[in-house]
């Protein structure tokens, strides 16, 4: 957990539910799936790992009921044929697909059948060393994979789980070859559907605005490295013109996660607006989590809470402040500055200047914004 440059009081946070409250019935699902204390430092270790497998699926563009279904996989939530048995519903656990071992979901990612249908579209898969972390494997598969090839795989698990539902429910025969043909054509409509909805994007969207009138718009980014628990901040300010007023990098030590990593940055964006003299502010990020705390005004419960409490007290600096959530490619400068941080010693700030990269793409913002003038 990240420590507080300020004096906050302690608060109990529960990891292993979303509510980050402790009840009786996360304490069980936790049990229920760990067998010794070794397993649960590893599951801690790896909540960051397993939370960006969720964030990956999220943010994937396929309809809901695909990533509600996927999701109940992961939780284990579907009505596999040994969930049936244990709530005493169904008394075969056989396997629907292959009729071979008990059907789990663990079973249902690596049976024959599932594996032939991957294969047949391009996707390989490696059985964990245990059904035990499982999770964290999928985790680890996710982080190997493109966009179109985790719509292509979330896709094919949700087409096996309907056909195997479709042969219990509906009597429906359809050979395995019919079913890749079907996925194949789904992700293809879905990739039409998803180039058709990006022509008609306002550019204004896929561009950094500039603010209005004498606001100084600052955008932040991070740039974080799992291996070393470092992150290096990259900060932007600049005018209603797009010329760069100030901006900065500044590394950050013993960084736990992505999430930590984007508030330290928030945290300096706020600092530079605030030594620079900026009255009013937008500070504006692509980290819609870190933005959503920093507009919701309740007290945070999370594992950022002591630097969720930085930002909220930096808002008596300005006259006005606003945060604001865009794209990645709308925060490109700032990404950019947060990835050439990593080739400096330490902090590093400019006045009305930034390395030539990052001022070279602080200017094409400038020439797109002068078109729509």
């Amino acid at each position: 957990m990240p420590l507080s440059s300020s004096n906050p009081d302690d608060a109990i946070i529960w990891r292993f539910d979303s509510s980050e409250c402790y009840s009786v019935k996360s304490g069980y699902r936790m049990l229920a799936h760990v067998s010794d204390s070794q397993i649960i430092v590893s599951i801690i270790s790896n909540v960051d790992q397993i939370k960006r497998l969720y964030s990956a699926l999220w943010s994937l563009a396929i309809p809901t009921k695909i990533k509600v279904m996927f999701w109940r996989f992961i939780k284990n939530y579907l009505p596999t044929n040994v969930n049936l048995y244990n709530m005493r519903i169904h008394l075969a656990t056989n396997c629907t697909l292959c009729a071979g071992e008990a059907e789990t979901v663990y079973h249902i990612l690596f049976c024959p059948f599932t594996t032939s249908i991957l294969s047949h579209l391009g996707i390989a898969l490696f059985l964990p060393s245990s059904e035990h972390n499982w999770l964290l494997w999928l985790s680890s598969f996710f982080d190997q994979l493109d966009k179109k090839k985790m719509v292509l795989f979330v896709v094919s698990i949700w087409g096996i789980w309907t056909y195997r539902n479709n042969k219990i429910h509906n009597q429906m025969s359809q050979s395995a070859m019919d079913l890749v043909r079907f996925i194949k054509s789904y992700v293809g409509e879905l990739t039409s559907i998803a180039d058709n909805d990006a022509s008609l994007c306002p550019a204004s969207r896929m561009h950094w605005i500039p603010p209005l009138g004498d606001t100084i718009k600052v955008n932040f980014d991070a740039c974080f490295n799992s291996r070393y628990r470092t992150s290096f901040s990259g900060v932007v300010a600049r005018n209603n013109g797009g010329y760069i007023m100030a901006a900065g990098t500044i590394p950050h030590l013993f960084v736990p996660s992505p999430e930590v990593a984007e508030a330290y940055a928030c945290i300096d964006a706020l600092m530079l607006a605030r030594d620079a003299g900026f009255n009013s502010v937008i500070i504006e990020g692509d980290a819609l989590t870190i933005i959503n705390k920093a507009n919701c005004r309740e007290a945070d419960r999370s594992v950022l809470r002591s630097l969720v409490k930085q930002i909220h007290s930096r808002r008596a600096f300005f006259a006005s402040l606003t945060f604001s959530h865009v794209v990645r490619t709308c925060n490109a400068v700032a990404h950019l500055l947060a990835r050439e941080g990593r080739d400096f010693p330490g902090p590093r700030f400019w006045v009305e200047e930034a390395p030539p990269s990052v001022e070279e793409a602080a200017l094409k913002d400038k020439r797109w914004v002068d078109l729509q003038n």
